[in-house]
């Protein structure tokens, strides 16, 4: 409301919002938080659509499981964290969660010329959590011990 007005004035401008990747899939009982960030994604491309004659681009930065304050809360609540915190790492292909650095590295390329024909994107910065099919557990073991067996 504020910013734009003067980012049109001067012909140039970047708007980087903060999505989740719960914008476009939902953990149980997350209904109202995916709505809103779904509603986040969707500001987004407008605004990149509206404003890029404009000569200003929009961008969300969509994190995964992040290390953050409100995380280690929920972590810190159950008996056994290091199992949690084991099976955390594990929702992600790399094999660890996210750091906050990590998000506002992600920002700051956005915010930067290096980013300048990149506009209405959800960048997930997630570990490749939302690029794994999940499979139950008793399969995943089974096809990972195929995978790591000698073949002959």
């Amino acid at each position: 409301k504020y910013v734009v007005p003067e980012m049109r004035r001067i012909g140039s401008g970047t708007i980087v919002n903060i999505g989740s990747v719960e914008g476009y899939m939902v953990n149980p009982w997350h209904t109202a938080y995916a709505a809103s960030k779904a509603g986040v994604h969707g500001l987004t491309l407008g605004l990149a659509v509206d404003l890029g004659p404009d000569g200003i681009r929009c961008n969300t930065v969509c994190p995964g499981w992040i290390d953050t304050e409100l995380n280690r809360a929920y972590v810190e609540m159950h008996p056994d964290r290091s199992l949690i915190e084991r099976e955390l790492g594990q929702l992600h292909p790399v094999g660890r969660i996210g750091a906050p650095k990590e998000i506002a590295n992600a920002v700051l390329w956005l915010a930067s010329e290096d980013s300048s024909f990149v506009s209405g994107e959800m960048i997930s910065v997630d570990g490749a959590r939302t690029k794994k099919i999940s499979l139950p557990a008793i399969l995943d073991e089974e096809y990972r011990a195929k995978l790591t067996k000698p073949q002959p």
